[in-house]
Formats: C-alpha cells, structure tokens, sequence
C-alpha cells in the first residue's frame, strides 16, 4: 500500500473505532471535545487518534473518565498521566489518557489530553495545515511515511517538526 492508500486507510479506521466505541459521545458528559491532530487536517498515517476535552476540572474529569471507559471494557489498555503533579519536559502541564486497541490488525491509540482551555498554539498549527494544498498534504504524508520506514519513531521525529517543515 503506497503512502496515499495508508492515510485514507488510516482515517477510514479512524472513523470507525470512533463510531463503534462512542468515544466522543462519552468524553462530551466531560468537557468541550475537540479532535484535532492529523485526523482533523487530513494528515492521518500512523494509527493514532489525538484528542482534547477543555474542563473546569480537568484531573476529576479525567479520573471519572477513565472509570467509565473501565467499565464500558471497549478499550484493551488504559494510561493515565498526571502531568500537573509531574510535569514533564515538553509536554502540556495537564491530565492525559491514552486508550489502546487492536483494530484492524494495528495497535491504535486514542491520546486524550484533558485541560483548562484548548491549546491555541495547537489550533493554530492545525488551521495552517487544513489550508495546504492537496500537493503539499502528499508531501507531508510521504515525508511521515519516510519517517516511519527509517525505523524512527515519534521522539526521534515528531509531526509536528514535519509540519513545521513543510510551513516555512
């Protein structure tokens, strides 16, 4: 499958792991749900859904979250981070859940920040992207999938260095 074929690919599983476990519906009884990331600029290659739910309380909603996804047993793995108690270097000072599943024959992750606000720095970045042409979208796309055949992973080599690459 060329790169092309991988990110519509990709984005059609995406669609389907969120209709079929109803996660935004669940996370909306917490907060403003905002799907971002490369789901949202059409950017999608690796299997990888990144969200964030803006809350007055983000730690307690994060928590009850998690309960109710436990309960619901849709997802095989759940993380929790406390990155306000223990912050870490270049990461938001904030809660994040991560929910794993095996779909379609891949390990995805469903990366869930929750926070005071939306990240503006993160939107801004986001609108830029949508706006690229369908070229420089490609381009991107091959540039991730290189990425990924190098054997380099998202610490090595994240999307957002790729995007901003691509944006000078």
């Amino acid at each position: 499958m060329n790169p092309q074929q991988l990110s519509k690919q990709t984005l059609k599983e995406a669609k389907e792991i969120l209709s079929n476990t109803k996660v935004l519906d669940i996370l909306a009884n917490y907060g403003d749900v905002r799907i971002g990331g490369s789901f949202l600029t059409g950017l999608m290659l690796g299997p990888d859904i990144d969200i964030t739910v803006a809350t007055d309380t983000p730690r307690e909603s994060a928590i009850k979250f998690v309960n109710e996804i436990i309960s619901k047993r849709l997802f095989q793995k759940i993380e929790y981070g406390d990155f306000e108690k223990f912050p870490r270097k270049n990461r938001n000072q904030d809660h994040i859940v991560v929910l794993a599943l095996e779909y379609a024959n891949r390990k995805w992750e469903i990366e869930i920040w929750f926070t005071r606000h939306h990240y503006e720095d993160q939107i801004e970045l986001e609108d830029k992207l949508i706006k690229l042409p369908a070229n420089i979208k490609s381009q991107i796309i091959e540039a991730k999938y290189k990425r990924d055949q190098k054997g380099l992973d998202k610490h090595s080599l994240s999307s957002v260095e790729i995007y901003k690459s691509f944006l000078k």
